[in-house]
């Protein structure tokens, strides 16, 4: 695999060999700023709180 293959959020760190998988990811950040859920606009502390939310909050 190369580099350029890889994805990475830029604020949860998490790294994505798919495109498509990224940005179904990357949509869960808000964009004007990636610590806001963007399914709900909660706006959250780090990295950890924000998957605690949505893990918590958005999984069905």
């Amino acid at each position: 695999m190369k580099r350029d293959d890889v994805h990475k959020c830029t604020f949860c760190c998490l790294i994505f060999q798919d495109a498509a998988m990224y940005h179904i990811h990357r949509n869960m950040h808000d964009k004007s700023d990636i610590r806001k859920c963007n399914m709900c606009g909660k706006l959250l502390q780090d990295k950890y709180d924000f998957t605690a939310h949505f893990l918590s909050m958005h999984q069905s």
